[in-house]
């Protein structure tokens, strides 16, 4: 329930930058947008491994306590 946001931020970035339309996959590498959206998806992706480690991390301190 914690990472659904991210998920579905990372997933909106994926499909904008990823839409299996030639014409608009085109028009990103014309403009130079296509390597912003990789790193858009990329930061995502690392964002959300490292919240999903702190989200185990402090529900395993919440049990123990």
């Amino acid at each position: 329930m914690r990472i659904t946001p991210i998920t579905l931020g990372g997933a909106l970035v994926l499909l904008i930058g990823n839409f299996p339309i030639l014409a608009w996959m085109q028009f990103l590498q014309k403009v130079g947008w296509a390597t912003h959206f990789s790193a858009a998806q990329n930061a995502t992706m690392n964002v959300l491994a490292l919240f999903v480690v702190f989200n185990f991390a402090y529900v395993y301190a919440e049990k123990c306590k």
